[in-house]
């Protein structure tokens, strides 16, 4: 009877043992989860950060692109500007050039008679 009570006694903490290492398994298990589910949020929080930074350099982009745009068009603008004032100078030359001519003649006309 000693020897049996005996044995028992050996065999509860065995098994109570047995529980708590099945227990620290669940929870480790459990640990191991929540790691994992942590490693899977950083994974996608990393994936927005690299989506953010491609939209943010796709902006920028088109930022350099309005930039270019703006500059062609302000150097199409210059041009225009150059042109006009050819124009202008063509034309003062043109007036300049008649009023000697007409300036002459009269001179001339007035020497002969």
């Amino acid at each position: 009877m000693i020897v049996m009570g005996i044995g028992i006694m050996i065999m509860q903490p065995k098994q109570q043992q047995q529980q708590q290492q099945q227990q620290q398994q669940q929870q480790q298990q459990q640990q191991q989860q929540q790691q994992q589910q942590q490693q899977q949020r950083q994974q996608q929080q990393q994936q927005q950060q690299q989506q953010q930074q491609q939209q943010q350099q796709q902006q920028q982009q088109q930022q350099q692109q309005q930039q270019q745009q703006q500059q062609q068009q302000q150097q199409q603008q210059q041009q225009q500007q150059q042109q006009q004032q050819q124009q202008q100078q063509q034309q003062t030359s043109r007036e300049v050039n008649k009023g000697k001519f007409e300036s002459r003649n009269s001179f001339l006309g007035k020497f002969f008679y």
